[in-house]
């Protein structure tokens, strides 16, 4: 209700008592609740002086009627990358009536066509770290820093910058890890239920992720971070140069530069255009509309 839209407040003078109605809608296991409720607007008006004065407001609500059905609801989804084909499958699995609106002819011609297809539970470190503060003074003002921060009189970065400060305890850190690790495990072990139920091939290799590092500090920052992550689940290991020449061969000629890895023989890896086109496929099928 935009009250200053009337008159300069001079109507809550004549009219202190405004009603109207308003509905609330919710879905549910496929049940819809419909509710339909009366809202009284009571209006006190204050004058202080001539030219200015108060209105105090007092909302009274109460439900009118109420009416609960069974439906297939209907759902619209903006983007026919992964995320939108995977969201219009596992809606359609639910029961909803899916229609997703891209602005290309087919699914995954964006993002999702040149994306890199890591399925890579290893990336766990939440950027807001004990070991991140040190870098943020030399990232600042950089235009190619990997966190960019763009000062501004605003409240409300403000308030994030100490949210994220706050992250960085390490206590606060290790919760972020474990947290980020478990939701990577089970979003893993659901792309492989759901490769091996649509029989989805799109070129997938079971065959890990090798992280190498040639700066010597950052290596033993991984190598505190993998074993925090062996603590949580996830077969994040260390391994030495002559391990990594072992798990890629093709590094032989940086052989100088490396100082060590880590890796992660459960990760895995794919072309996100073909999976995001077979998904499509099986979701349309399954009565999706796009």
């Amino acid at each position: 209700l935009c009250i200053n839209y009337f008159n300069r407040f001079e109507f809550a003078d004549q009219y202190t008592c405004i009603t109207y109605l308003t509905t609330t809608f919710g879905i549910e296991r496929g049940i819809v609740q419909y509710d339909l409720i009366q809202c009284l607007v009571f209006l006190f008006y204050l004058a202080v002086t001539k030219d200015t004065c108060f209105i105090f407001r007092i909302v009274v609500t109460y439900k009118f009627s109420s009416s609960f059905f069974q439906c297939n609801p209907v759902t619209g989804l903006h983007g026919g990358g992964i995320t939108g084909a995977l969201i219009a499958w596992y809606l359609s699995q639910a029961g909803f009536d899916v229609t997703v609106v891209d602005r290309q002819p087919g699914a995954g011609l964006e993002t999702s066509f040149a994306n890199g297809g890591q399925i890579s539970v290893s990336h766990a470190e939440p950027w807001a770290n004990p070991h991140v503060l040190s870098r943020l003074i030399k990232w600042l003002g950089r235009e190619d820093a990997p966190l960019r921060w763009r000062w501004r009189a605003d409240p409300a970065q403000l308030a994030w910058g100490l949210r994220f400060l706050a992250e960085c305890l390490p206590g606060r850190t290790r919760r972020n890890i474990a947290a980020i690790v478990a939701l990577a495990l089970y979003s893993r072990r659901c792309l492989q239920t759901l490769r091996a139920e649509l029989n989805l091939q799109y070129d997938h290799l079971e065959r890990g992720i090798l992280h190498v590092y040639t700066d010597p500090r950052e290596l033993t920052l991984a190598v505190d971070a993998a074993r925090l992550m062996r603590r949580f689940g996830l077969d994040r290991d260390t391994v030495d140069v002559e391990q990594c020449l072992a798990i890629e061969p093709a590094l032989a000629d940086a052989r100088s530069l490396l100082v060590g890895g880590d890796y992660t023989r459960s990760d895995e890896s794919g072309d996100a255009h073909k999976f995001t086109r077979g998904l499509a496929i099986h979701a349309q099928a399954a009565g999706s509309r796009r």
